[in-house]
């Protein structure tokens, strides 16, 4: 997955509660697991993305310039009033900030009767000149690496 030639970073959590930033060409849709307290593993749907983009505006031109793409994918059982209509507001969405409120979220396991919702949100962040040219170097150093190369968080 890339936005303007400029390949997604992947927030990743390892099972140590580490977080990093993977620079890879996708995200993984998916994950095995179980419940808080069950033995019992499922299969879950990362069915909510939340994408970065940082950009670096240029003083001199005002021009603006993507520097960072990121994506974290989430598991989101949504909910709804029923029955479901297109343009509904989802309960599991915040309609003011357009966001998902996470905290109390569990996560979409797959099934046969279970509806699945996809849905996205993204914010915008500016980058001052320093970060600008690290994730620049960053970026001249994946076009030349393999498939996957890790860039840290």
């Amino acid at each position: 997955m890339m936005l303007d030639n400029v390949p997604v970073s992947v927030h990743h959590r390892g099972r140590d509660g580490i977080q990093t930033a993977i620079c890879m060409h996708g995200f993984h849709v998916g994950f095995m697991g179980s419940y808080f307290g069950s033995n019992y593993e499922k299969y879950f749907i990362n069915n909510h993305l939340h994408f970065k983009v940082i950009y670096h505006k240029d003083v001199k031109t005002n021009a603006e310039h993507i520097v960072g793409f990121e994506v974290i994918p989430y598991s989101v059982n949504h909910e709804y009033l029923l029955p479901w209509e297109e343009g509904k507001s989802l309960i599991t969405c915040n309609s003011r900030t357009k966001q998902i409120d996470l905290a109390s979220s569990i996560p979409q396991n797959l099934a046969e009767d279970k509806k699945v919702i996809f849905t996205y949100d993204d914010t915008f962040q500016e980058a001052d000149a320093t970060q600008a040219l690290t994730l620049m170097s960053v970026l001249s150093l994946y076009r030349g690496a393999s498939d996957t190369a890790l860039i840290g968080t």
